[in-house]
């Protein structure tokens, strides 16, 4: 009788159990497939590439979004952010997302482009604050 009961108790947790760590593992939850959520994104024009895509839960009803992605220099930012999360929210129901928009480095030497400038920059400032 007892195994019975255990049984029981088991079935009805399994499901709660289940959730649970999909939750606490942050795995993209169930019905949303990355690979579909990254090409949504890059199908809107000015989108040229979407890259570090994250999707997980913080609850089952609380999906959350990040991600970079590279869009055209002609484009308007803001008008391209808004887009791409009017179509994440209708196509997929996330409303919470954190979105980077980046452009392709058009001069190597620019600090955006090649972080080493910035550190090279910051020796060089500390190296001339000590010299007398």
């Amino acid at each position: 009788m007892s195994l019975l009961i255990v049984g029981v108790i088991l079935r009805g947790a399994w499901p709660i159990f289940k959730e649970s760590m999909e939750v606490l593992l942050e795995s993209t939850p169930p019905g949303i497939s990355t690979s579909h959520v990254a090409a949504t994104i890059e199908a809107v024009p000015g989108v040229k590439n979407v890259h570090d895509l994250h999707i997980w839960a913080v609850e089952p009803r609380l999906i959350m979004l990040t991600s970079h992605v590279i869009i055209e220099q002609r484009c308007t930012p803001l008008t391209l952010l808004q887009t791409i999360q009017h179509r994440i929210t209708t196509d997929f129901g996330i409303k919470h997302m954190t979105i980077q928009l980046e452009t392709e480095c058009c001069d190597p030497d620019d600090i955006h482009c090649d972080l080493r400038k910035l550190t090279e920059q910051h020796h060089e400032a500390q190296t001339f604050a000590h010299h007398h």
